[in-house]
């Protein structure tokens, strides 16, 4: 309640002002003695969904959070889904999509809804995985570039626990890995390689 009364919904009518030109993306004078608005936008609402305000008057836009967190967690199910059946080609579409479900519905999901930014990262998180599975088997680094620059811009706040696990994954599949060293020095050139591509490209956001 407190987060998406008190933020959440001030934040995306903040947001329709800029976007129908009765604010900047600078400054903004609607909280407190006024503040800088860019920092906020890019903490909250830079995901593409936050500009579906602009197709609702100002004063239904407390029906529109309910709206953005279905649209989320159905992208959640979606982009699930897309992974269980890229990663496993065992998997019949009935059973991923079972799975891609569950993963929306996961008690992160259904716990963090009132802070939806928090859930911006939970449709991204299949990808990333997809993605990194591709730079291991040595298909490039340019989606996994992608989605990790996507991940930092929709919520930098988030992405260093992402940026950690991706860390903790690379190391450990140099470590304990039975492919073959050059397969393996490839892979680990391709996730630096692509992850300095992205924080260049995400340091619009983290500067």
């Amino acid at each position: 309640w407190c987060d998406l009364k008190q933020q959440g919904t001030p934040l995306l009518m903040n947001l329709k002002d800029v976007l129908s030109g009765d604010g900047s993306i600078f400054y903004s004078f609607n909280n407190a003695s006024g503040m800088n608005f860019w920092g906020v936008f890019l903490f909250f609402l830079s995901n593409p969904f936050s500009f579906l305000c602009v197709l609702f008057p100002k004063e239904d836009l407390y029906k529109l959070v309910s709206l953005l967190m279905i649209l989320k967690l159905c992208t959640a199910s979606f982009t699930a889904t897309l992974y269980f059946t890229r990663s496993n080609k065992n998997i019949n579409g009935f059973h991923a999509s079972i799975l891609g479900v569950s993963y929306a519905f996961c008690a992160y999901g259904l716990m963090y809804n009132q802070n939806l930014m928090w859930l911006d990262l939970m449709y991204l998180f299949p990808l990333l995985t997809l993605s990194i599975e591709r730079v291991i088997a040595g298909k490039g680094y340019g989606f996994y570039t992608i989605i990790l620059t996507l991940c930092v811009l929709y919520n930098f706040y988030l992405s260093y626990m992402i940026i950690i696990a991706l860390l903790i994954i690379i190391g450990l599949y140099m470590l304990v890995s039975k492919q073959d060293k050059l397969l393996k020095k490839k892979a680990a050139s391709n996730f630096f390689k692509g992850s300095a591509v992205a924080a260049m490209l995400s340091a619009v956001s983290w500067l």
